[in-house]
């Protein structure tokens, strides 16, 4: 019978090739899969308003989805990858009811090193770059809508049994730093009727501060091991 950690072994190897590990070393390697459902909140206005109260853009808090894999290391550092996507529309007043539609994609690659083990709670604290993608209909004929990110995450792990298990709670906290700088493309209709792209053209000035958005996510972390 062909097991999990039997199908991952190819992965684990060529891990262990390119990081230098000695076979011995990378059998030790474990890797996690967690899906996450998490809670995208946004801390600051995509672009703000000018002198002439055309209000700001900002996106909504909402519901997100997204998944990580992590590749801990015999040393307990681990090497994660996040993926995620937020349903979050922007605000109305920023375009019109029709075409306020959008959505956020968030990626990263981080690296996670353990700061507190007490019995079946750990610690974690990480750092690594990202992408942040903002699309849908009102980033229709805007540019900049992508921006690379720092990204900074504090992380809870809890072992769901005290016996040897493959499972555990994870609870994260990501912050994803970064400065967008949007602009209408050609084909943007002054009116509104595209999204955003329209209001950000009829302002005198417009900026866009660096934005803090937030991942508060929960996950079930299934951890393949080699014998």
């Amino acid at each position: 019978m062909i097991t999990p950690a039997h199908r991952c072994r190819p992965f684990v190897a060529a891990f262990g090739a390119v990081f230098g590990l000695t076979p011995a070393t990378a059998a030790q390697t474990r890797v996690d899969v967690i899906p996450y459902v998490a809670r995208y909140v946004p801390l600051t206005s995509m672009v703000s308003g000018d002198s002439f109260a055309v209000p700001s853009v900002t996106q909504h808090a909402t519901v997100a989805l997204g998944g990580r894999v992590t590749v801990w290391l015999p040393s307990g550092v681990g090497i994660e990858s996040t993926f995620g996507y937020a349903p979050s529309d922007v605000n109305p007043s920023a375009t019109y009811d029709c075409c306020n539609a959008a959505h956020v994609i968030v990626a990263s690659n981080k690296v996670l090193a353990p700061v507190v083990v007490a019995g079946p709670i750990s610690l974690r604290l990480g750092g690594g770059l990202g992408l942040v993608a903002h699309g849908g209909r009102a980033y229709v004929h805007l540019g900049g809508a992508t921006s690379l990110a720092g990204v900074a995450s504090a992380s809870v792990a809890i072992k769901l049994s005290p016996s040897p298990s493959p499972f555990t709670l994870r609870l994260d906290a990501e912050d994803y730093a970064f400065k967008p700088n949007l602009s209408a493309l050609p084909g943007c209709d002054l009116g509104g009727y595209t999204g955003i792209c329209g209001h950000i053209a009829r302002m005198v000035s417009h900026k866009s501060p660096l934005q803090n958005d937030m991942v508060l996510s929960a996950g079930l972390a299934l951890s393949i091991r080699e014998p």
